[in-house]
């Protein structure tokens, strides 16, 4: 919840004077809410810990399997802080009436999802970094400060098609009762079948047939290449899948915004 998170904002404020305030607001709101913060960063470290970490110092085919666990959670991770810290933000401000406050206050409405946004961004950041620091001290992945860039800067782009879908959740969901459980069977269902958690040859042919029409396998891949892992498409290919599904998630989202608009707000 942020019901006092534009209570600052002056009425003569530039648009990135009041985006600044707003960020800084929706910050807040996210540090007052443990219940949501802790998660996110403590799952992905729970899994590197039980699963990663007994196999870090493995090679396999001419590259790390240390590397190859770390990158595959490192895109688990942002694609769920993004996926449920964005959507359950929306669907709980929905349901509340606090878009409708919202409505009355001198922000537009495009700055108020920028703040949003750019906060999950933010914060997913933060949750990557945390682990790929935590997995190089515990599990000795040493790599240079170059690759690191890279891995950091190829998850945050893997997980803009599930800002997008959040988005469409959460104006789709009836509140966090009904966008949590929506929400889980979307994202560990798929990023089974995305290969984050075994890799894509142990699982069966079917669910290897299915990964490639899944965003979260193109985002995968994307990361596995930055730490040296061949991938069987080029990396361009999958940068051109995360944009278009991008681009379908946001054509869904600007759907379900105007419809919660229709039938809220005639």
């Amino acid at each position: 919840m942020t019901t006092n998170s534009i209570t600052a904002i002056p009425r003569a404020s530039s648009p990135l004077a009041t985006l600044l305030v707003q960020i800084k607001a929706d910050l807040l709101a996210l540090l007052r809410n443990p219940s949501s913060l802790i998660p996110t960063l403590l799952f992905p470290l729970m899994f590197w810990t039980f699963f990663g970490l007994p196999n870090a110092r493995q090679t396999q085919d001419g590259f790390n399997v240390g590397a190859y666990i770390l990158a595959s959670f490192a895109m688990y991770s942002v694609i769920q802080t993004v996926l449920f810290n964005l959507t359950i933000s929306i669907a709980t401000e929905r349901a509340s009436g606090w878009y409708k406050f919202q409505r009355t206050t001198p922000a537009r409405v495009w700055l108020l999802f920028t703040s949003k946004l750019v906060t999950v961004l933010l914060l997913a950041l933060f949750a990557v970094s945390v682990l790929l620091i935590y997995g190089s001290i515990t599990g000795g992945v040493s790599l240079p400060l170059g690759t690191w860039l890279s891995l950091i800067a190829r998850v945050m782009l893997g997980v803009l098609p599930f800002a997008a879908l959040s988005v469409m959740i959460g104006y789709l969901a009836r509140g966090a009762q009904t966008a949590s459980p929506i929400v889980n069977l979307v994202f560990f269902p798929m990023s089974f079948a995305s290969g984050l958690f075994i890799p894509l040859p142990s699982l069966p042919k079917v669910v290897q047939d299915i990964a490639p029409f899944l965003p979260a396998y193109h985002g995968g891949q994307l990361a596995r290449v930055a730490v040296g892992v061949p991938s069987a498409q080029p990396e361009l290919t999958h940068v051109i899948w995360l944009l278009g599904f991008t681009a379908l998630f946001l054509i869904l989202a600007v759907w379900a915004y105007k419809r919660d608009e229709a039938s809220n707000y005639r």
